[in-house]
């Protein structure tokens, strides 16, 4: 898994982190007007997940998408929460980086919220 980036929410002048869901690397990539933020956090398993997070409902893992695919990036989240992202067959190198975006493997994703 990826190791480093942590995010934080900014609220009230002080920064409050939204953790992660496992291995300590969560990026961040939107906020939608109702302050719900959506990106990408690493599992302890080594995947990488999207994710929303709120204040009241703390971080919600999406998982890699209904493909069932091995990896997922979000790209953005509408107004009503939707997500919309990335998913991608990943294949894992033990000295590098994960490899996931050969084209043929990679897929638009909607995560619409219930």
């Amino acid at each position: 898994g990826s190791a480093g980036g942590q995010a934080f929410f900014w609220t009230g002048g002080v920064a409050r982190s939204i953790g992660s869901l496992g291995a300590g690397h969560t990026v961040v990539v939107d906020l939608n007007e109702d302050g719900t933020v959506v990106g990408m956090s690493s599992t302890a398993n080594g995947e990488q997940h999207v994710f929303v997070w709120s204040e009241a409902r703390g971080m919600i893992d999406l998982g890699t998408g209904p493909q069932g695919l091995s990896g997922a990036w979000a790209t953005g989240i509408n107004s009503r929460g939707d997500v919309i992202g990335i998913s991608a067959e990943c294949v894992r190198y033990p000295s590098q980086a994960d490899e996931c975006r050969t084209p043929d493997q990679t897929r638009a994703t909607l995560w619409r919220k219930p």
